[in-house]
């Protein structure tokens, strides 16, 4: 709003007329989307008065200590994918006038978000030992444990678990029925699963008939 303001005494006379302008800005509210191995989404509603903004991270509910995250935006989206896997942030939004950050508001409350975690990116099974499935995978950055699904059949419908969440990166599956039996693996960053990947893709494991004596 524009405004002009002048004083008026007792005789009704006014003063010199001064000129002057309300902005009216505010921290916009933010919203994230998590676990995409892409990034962090961040969302927020357009701001009354602000026509550009500013992501601010820090990995603690401390605002003061929050790094910006690009330049002063016009759009009301962002995507976050420099962070590490797997990793919990702190996400802040700031409004502004102009391009520059002019009259920028302060930070909004934080929000959360982190990026998802790649499923382990190969899994080996072995085919010639005749009471189990030895399993073998890659380590995917920011996981430190992981879960191993089995199914007689090279689908994820009807695969079930068959371990907990494991702090290794292989398996003795003694449970392997004699044949061909298929497996995937879930990684995560805690022994509670917590952020969990997509499974991996497949692998194919044979557990072999053991050998008759004459």
């Amino acid at each position: 709003y524009y405004f002009r303001v002048a004083a008026v005494n007792s005789a009704f006379k006014e003063s010199p007329h001064q000129s002057g302008n309300v902005v009216s800005i505010s921290g916009a509210e933010i919203t994230t989307f998590s676990g995409a191995q892409g990034g962090v989404i961040a969302d927020w509603e357009p701001v009354w008065g602000a026509t550009h903004y500013r992501i601010w991270r820090h990995t603690t509910d401390a605002a003061s200590d929050a790094v910006t995250l690009g330049a002063w935006q016009a759009e009301t989206s962002f995507t976050d994918s420099t962070g590490a896997p797997g990793v919990e942030y702190f996400y802040w939004i700031q409004s502004a006038r102009s391009s520059v950050g002019e009259q920028a508001s302060d930070l909004s409350p934080a929000t959360t978000g982190y990026k998802g975690l790649a499923p382990p990116a190969v899994v080996a099974a072995s085919s010639d030992v005749p009471d189990r499935v030895t399993l073998n995978w890659h380590l995917p950055q920011g996981a430190t444990y992981f879960r191993v699904y089995h199914n007689t059949k090279n689908d994820t419908v009807g695969a079930n678990a068959v371990t907990g969440w494991l702090n290794a990166t292989n398996h003795q599956h003694t449970g392997a029925v004699p044949g061909l039996n298929y497996y995937w693996v879930r990684a995560a960053t805690d022994a509670n699963g917590t952020r969990p990947s997509a499974l991996s893709a497949s692998s194919m494991g044979e557990r072999t008939a053991p050998l008759q004596l004459a």
